[in-house]
């Protein structure tokens, strides 16, 4: 067992993207330390085989890992499916696990943020994850921590708790009774505006996206997520390729600044760390 988390990166085709996300993450001090997994998908379509065989040629030659482990699949498996079956495999032998899908780019201190994080916050059952990502919004001037409490969600980059995801019904089964309590509602609103509408695609719509089911869960329990300040993570997946992510003609996320330094220490003058109403307002906004 290695001290630090393994790495899980999902990923079928888009080789750019991938390799851009690994050579970034590589580039962390703890990096030689770091198990990376590769869960990759199979092909569906003739227009993904280009890019598939453009990763398989990469993974082979990828450096500045511990170890690289491929998680291949000898049919195609689907987005949701492939992520899920991998994040239950690495979960068998690891308690924390870091997870990223292949369009982002990381920091230096990316992963240092994460193994501390870890251990900063892993006994706070309210916290349910460590994000890396921060939204592009103007922090206030007067906070005396660098991190923050929300009750939202990014899988641009987090650190999970095999405890903790297990506790959400992935299905969606969970959505009819949470929303007809109108108390809940309120509760949605109260942080996003696309909580609820987002919801309502899983209900009506059968359109299940587990980040919605992820930040319905936190509200539903009065938990939340640990995010920096300053991001650590920029976002290229509004570009058209991927599966949630749309096409932005004025793309913010793959142009936002991340932090610069090579290592991360929480700073923050209460243990219990709370959330904090002025960056509520600005998320919410």
């Amino acid at each position: 067992m290695n001290k630090y988390a393994p790495i899980l990166i999902p990923t079928l085709n888009r080789y750019l993207h991938f390799e851009r996300c690994v050579n970034t993450l590589s580039l962390s001090d703890l990096a030689i330390e770091t198990d990376l997994y590769i869960a990759l998908d199979y092909p569906l379509k003739d227009s993904h085989w280009e890019g598939y065989l453009k990763i398989k040629d990469y993974i082979s030659k990828i450096e500045g890992f511990k170890n690289v482990y491929v998680i291949e699949r000898a049919k195609n498996f689907g987005a949701e499916k492939n992520l899920t079956s991998a994040i239950n495999f690495l979960f068998e032998n690891h308690n924390y696990i870091v997870l990223t899908e292949d369009d982002n780019e990381f920091s230096e201190c990316f992963l240092d943020y994460m193994n501390k994080g870890n251990i900063q916050f892993k006994n706070r059952k309210d916290v349910f994850s460590i994000c890396g990502y921060n939204y592009p919004i103007v922090m206030p001037t007067d906070l005396d921590s660098n991190v923050y409490f929300w009750r939202g969600f990014s899988a641009w980059g987090c650190g999970i708790w095999k405890e903790k995801w297990s506790e959400i019904d992935f299905t969606g089964g969970d959505v009819n009774r949470f929303l007809m309590n109108p108390s809940n509602i309120f509760k949605l609103n109260k942080y996003a505006g696309n909580y609820f509408p987002a919801l309502l695609e899983v209900e009506l719509k059968n359109h299940v996206t587990g980040d919605t089911l992820v930040s319905m869960y936190l509200v539903k329990n009065n938990y939340g997520c640990i995010f920096p300040n300053v991001s650590m993570v920029r976002n290229h997946g509004h570009d058209g390729t991927g599966v949630h992510g749309g096409l932005l003609v004025d793309n913010i996320y793959s142009s936002q600044q991340i932090d610069a330094n090579k290592e991360f220490n929480f700073k923050f003058e209460n243990v219990n760390l709370i959330e904090n109403v002025n960056i509520n307002l600005l998320l919410k906004k």
